[in-house]
């Protein structure tokens, strides 16, 4: 069931057993699904865990060294240099790529809803979010490259959702998924190329892709190209899916909540009305 359905696996784990379990087995790992442990293990005593675990070597085949699997002081100088993406201006210029995205799909969804049909908004809110994601990191080199990202993001959240067992999660290892995901890294290594090679010398651009070009560290050392595009790709992925994740379970909750939503209406015609 594990190798099959972790999704099931789990949830069949936390219903039988509780909030705190210890799995053994070919994987042994602890499940910790209540709150208050979660945030012990997050925040209270985060010192006492560290990424040194399968798991963390699993993701490592896919983002390397970047901010998603780094530690200690390779952490601490990965995240100086990209917290510029994350100041208040950077995040301001990514708000009409956002907007104009966000109404382009709620024109789409007023189609589709007038006819009667309905929509499956865990597809929509993934591809709502590829779009901002996508025009967030390469203003320039997003158009006519949608489906050539979602191949990648497809074949990298395959790949991370299965279990790190032994031998069989090593990229080396040909099963059908490793060898899609090897095949699809190529070509996302070379789709960045292609867009880092075409911005020498060039005037930088406010996209997060310009902003990581021009990154520097205390000593002035900038990113080399493999960080670049290990840091891009950890941010398309975790970025996108786990956005669309949310926002889908939102709507959920909203259908079942109609005072919520009806609040929500309100608060959003309070405050821009027909803007």
């Amino acid at each position: 069931m594990l190798l099959g359905n972790p999704a099931v696996y789990i949830a069949r784990m936390i219903r039988e057993h509780g909030d705190f379990v210890f799995c053994r087995g070919i994987l042994d790992f602890y499940l910790v699904n209540d709150p208050t442990l979660v945030r012990q293990v997050l925040r209270d005593t985060n010192r006492d865990f560290d990424k040194n675990s399968r798991i963390y070597d699993h993701f490592r085949n896919i983002f390397g060294n970047g901010l998603v699997t780094a530690e200690g002081e390779s952490w601490k100088r990965k995240r100086k240099l990209m917290q510029p993406m994350f100041g208040p201006s950077a995040i301001k210029s990514f708000f009409e790529p956002m907007l104009d995205a966000s109404t382009a799909a709620c024109e789409s969804w007023a189609g589709t809803s007038g006819n009667g049909d309905p929509l499956d908004m865990a597809e929509e809110m993934n591809r709502l979010t590829l779009e901002i994601a996508g025009r967030s990191f390469f203003s320039d080199g997003f158009e006519g490259s949608v489906d050539r990202i979602r191949k990648w993001t497809e074949a990298i959240n395959r790949y991370s959702a299965k279990p790190p067992l032994p031998f069989i999660s090593d990229l080396d290892f040909p099963s059908p998924t490793n060898l899609r995901v090897r095949k699809m890294m190529a070509d996302f290594r070379e789709f960045m190329r292609g867009l880092i090679h075409a911005r020498a010398g060039a005037d930088p651009k406010q996209d997060l892709l310009g902003i990581l070009l021009h990154a520097r560290d205390e000593d002035g050392n900038a990113m080399d190209e493999e960080e670049i595009c290990e840091e891009i790709l950890g941010m398309i992925i975790g970025g996108h899916e786990t956005t669309a994740t949310a926002l889908t379970w939102v709507w959920y909750e909203l259908h079942h909540h109609p005072e919520v939503e009806r609040r929500l209406v309100e608060e959003i015609q309070s405050v821009v009305g027909d803007g």
